[in-house]
């Protein structure tokens, strides 16, 4: 294309300006609009991988956490079981009779014309059936505690 040609157009359509590509020289401009795109998506990408390794972390501690509460839970639950056993076994003190007969199987304590027999497996043995549920209550704590620690991942 010559200037003539070029000047006919630019005359019919004057708002418009042409330019052979060859005719254009490469402006500093376009490269830095380049430059700039680039390092907005790079800090976008750093970003990203900011919060994203934030939110990694945070709901491995949240995993983490509900675990525990389970574990704290299951305790708890197990040892309101207990309580509510040992409040039993408060009432049944409270019994003059029970006490009597606790103190003549348990410490063979007699009146003077009283002989006491001991049976084992006797329903009424009460040391030996807390000794017994004292041991299950610390071999639920242990197991709960245990089977959570198997649960979690190690890091």
């Amino acid at each position: 294309m010559n200037k003539n040609e070029l000047t006919d157009r630019k005359k019919q359509r004057p708002f418009i300006k042409e330019m052979a590509v060859e005719d254009r020289e490469p402006t500093k401009k376009r490269s830095g609009h380049g430059r700039r795109r680039l390092m907005i998506v790079a800090a976008g990408l750093i970003l990203m991988l900011i919060f994203g390794v934030k939110n990694i972390k945070n709901y491995t501690s949240i995993t983490s956490l509900n675990d525990e509460l389970k574990v704290a839970q299951d305790t708890l639950d197990l040892s309101q079981n207990y309580q509510v056993e040992l409040q039993e076994s408060i009432h049944l003190l409270e019994n003059e009779e029970y006490v009597a007969n606790l103190a003549r199987n348990e410490y063979y304590l007699t009146d003077d014309d009283e002989v006491v027999f001991n049976i084992v497996g006797d329903p009424h043995n009460f040391s030996i059936e807390m000794n017994k549920k004292q041991k299950e209550f610390e071999k639920k704590k242990e197991s709960i505690a245990g089977s959570n620690q198997a649960e979690k991942p190690q890091d």
